[in-house]
């Protein structure tokens, strides 16, 4: 009897510990194909771009539309462009040669009229890039699900997943 009792409290106890090893919740997984192209969007077009989305994803993205009429057509620091098939180009130029210049490319998606998914597909680096140096990179990185805000300087890309 005594190993019975030892059974049951050997049992109560391992019952009750379980809850304290329990997985914390997994975040929602956002992938690229839960979202769709809108050819008509707030989007498309020639940006400037406060950080290029590379294989790391920012909290946010600052976007203000580059003027083109009347210009020479070259744009200098860090742009991005989207094209209408659901596709991005982003880099970064400067007047002179002598710097590190990185490109990114990738897919975006819309989720709904005002939210959309980035995924870059290849990060490159070439140039006067310091100790971080040059590099090529292909692959899928999902940046997240953002939030397209608008004020009257910049569109705002907003992480929310």
């Amino acid at each position: 009897m005594p190993k019975f009792i030892s059974a049951l409290v050997v049992l109560g106890l391992s019952l009750s510990l379980t809850g304290c090893f329990e997985s914390k919740p997994k975040p929602p997984v956002v992938s690229i194909s839960q979202g769709k192209i809108l050819e008509k969007n707030t989007l498309v077009g020639l940006w400037h771009i406060d950080e290029l989305p590379m294989d790391t994803p920012q909290n946010a993205y600052y976007l203000s539309r580059v003027e083109t009429a009347g210009s020479d057509n070259h744009i200098y620091g860090k742009h991005i462009e989207f094209d209408k098939d659901g596709r991005f180009s982003s880099g970064y130029s400067a007047e002179c040669g002598n710097d590190c210049f990185p490109h990114s490319e990738g897919l975006y998606r819309f989720v709904s009229d005002d939210e959309v998914i980035l995924q870059t597909t290849k990060v490159e680096q070439r140039g006067y890039c310091g100790e971080n140096g040059e590099f090529k990179k292909n692959g899928e990185w999902v940046l997240g699900k953002f939030k397209i805000e608008k004020d009257k300087e910049f569109v705002v890309l907003k992480k929310i997943l």
